[in-house]
């Protein structure tokens, strides 16, 4: 299969990475407004062989590409799924949708009506442990409570590039940029969240209009309670962890 990236910021590294080391999936074509994106792009990837795309219709125009990749910012979501559509593209996109549900599921109706495939990009489902846990899970029997902690770092330069911790742009903070993979991977496993009570905030680390710390507590539809801490303002930073505690373990 042949794919197209649009968008050439920090997380298209990741996606570099891993058409490198693929071998079913070629990079073809890549696109972000920026020349110097573009350009920097090329020079760390320029094993790939990858051409770029002087436009977004270009990219939507290239009857070689089978899927495109959207990695822009969530505030540029809407006009570049209603190209590539409109071209009939399957896009894979990198999380979140948007930065509203509403805006999201305009998205995701789009796609629908049009009957084009659309996947969200979070990973941490697919990864092997997880068919452990479930099958763990269902021996260990109900689930009695949940813990997610994600003690992530982030410099202040992080959050200084433009647009970055900002509703306008991204749609929030660390909850919506960094521990969403975390409550993903939680509620394939656990099921629905019924009650939250949560609070926010910004800590004295960062200036950004966003939050970079929140704690929260869950009521699970099955009746399992659970807490969340997420931020990145605890410094030097550690992995995140998802601990569930069943009736037998």
């Amino acid at each position: 299969m042949r794919a197209g990236l649009i968008g050439l910021g920090m997380v298209a590294n990741t996606y570099g990475a891993a058409f490198r080391n693929s071998k079913t999936v070629a990079l073809a074509r890549v696109f972000a407004p920026s020349p110097e994106s573009r350009a920097r792009f090329q020079e760390r990837f320029a094993d790939l062989g990858a051409r770029t795309c002087e436009s977004l219709q270009d990219m939507a125009d290239d009857p070689r590409i089978d899927f495109v990749v959207v990695a822009t910012p969530p505030n540029a979501r809407i006009d570049t799924v209603h190209v590539l559509a409109g071209a009939s593209k399957p896009i894979l996109m990198e999380k979140p949708i948007e930065r509203t549900l509403k805006a999201a599921t305009v998205i995701v109706d789009y796609c629908e009506a049009k009957g084009l495939p659309f996947g969200i990009m979070l990973q941490h489902r697919a990864r092997p442990i997880v068919s452990d846990m479930k099958q763990q899970l269902a021996e260990l029997g109900p689930i009695i409570a949940v813990e997610v902690n994600v003690p992530w770092w982030r410099p202040q330069s992080y959050y200084d590039e433009p647009g970055r911790g900002s509703y306008q742009r991204d749609g929030g903070g660390v909850l919506i940029c960094q521990a969403i993979h975390a409550l993903d991977l939680m509620l394939s496993l656990t099921g629905p969240v019924e009650e939250v009570t949560a609070m926010c905030a910004t800590t004295g680390f960062h200036r950004m209009e966003a939050e970079d710390f929140v704690v929260a507590g869950l009521l699970f539809e099955n009746g399992a309670v659970g807490q969340l801490f997420a931020t990145t303002a605890s410094y030097p930073g550690q992995g995140e962890t998802l601990t569930i505690h069943c009736k037998h373990g």
